[in-house]
């Protein structure tokens, strides 16, 4: 992990670890992703977001429930999450000083329900179009009963990226059958009520970032 400060320009890199915990008919159960962070950030530091951005590498997590797959999906402020998770008491400080407390943050932090990544589900695997929003405070009502997410933690950590979760899950074809849809759809017209599912936002980058 690595910090470089450039004029007014600031710059950090760590890797990050999102872990899931599920109660499940079978008992307790975990699922967790590792991505790669690479924040760039203006003079506007930790009070206005809105002028940073973060590159991201790695994969969404997925959980096997009972056969079927929850997917915690990679959203444009998955870089931002642990910032946004400041205690109190470090909000305002400087781009340093974040940071440096960025890296110590090797245990796990809690994310509040507000700060939970979207999820989703698949009644067939091979189908895009067959996804379904799950919702966090009740996900029995997309899988069944007596499974529930209870806990969603996040941390910096050394472990190495996620790799091959994603597609050993969704088959081979799936994502380019995703965008040949997409294509499809285009050339009926903007209008075209595919623009209007779930499955037309859904790209491979909500569920894989490469570098």
């Amino acid at each position: 992990m690595a910090v470089l400060l450039t004029g007014c320009t600031k710059r950090a890199d760590w890797h990050q670890k999102m872990v899931l915990y599920f109660d499940t008919p079978n008992g307790p159960l975990t699922a967790s992703s590792v991505i790669r962070v690479d924040f760039t950030g203006a003079m506007a530091w930790a009070g206005d977001l809105d002028h940073d951005h973060t590159d991201l590498t790695g994969e969404a997590v997925v959980a096997d429930l009972g056969g079927r797959y929850l997917f915690a999906l990679i959203e444009e402020d998955a870089g931002r999450m642990i910032v946004r998770a400041l205690p109190p008491d470090k909000k305002g400080q400087s781009f340093k000083s974040t940071i440096r407390w960025i890296k110590s943050q090797t245990e796990p932090l809690d994310l509040p329900m507000k700060l939970w990544p979207r999820m989703v589900t698949y009644k067939d695997v091979k189908n895009p179009t067959s996804v379904e929003l799950v919702d966090p405070a009740n996900i029995a009502a997309a899988f069944d009963d007596g499974y529930s997410l209870s806990r969603v933690t996040i941390q910096v950590t050394e472990e190495p990226l996620t790799k091959g979760r994603v597609e050993a899950v969704l088959i081979s074809d799936f994502f380019k059958d995703g965008a040949a849809m997409r294509k499809a759809a285009l050339a009926r017209g903007s209008n075209d009520k595919f623009f209007d599912s779930l499955a037309a936002e859904l790209t491979r980058n909500k569920f894989i970032r490469e570098e």
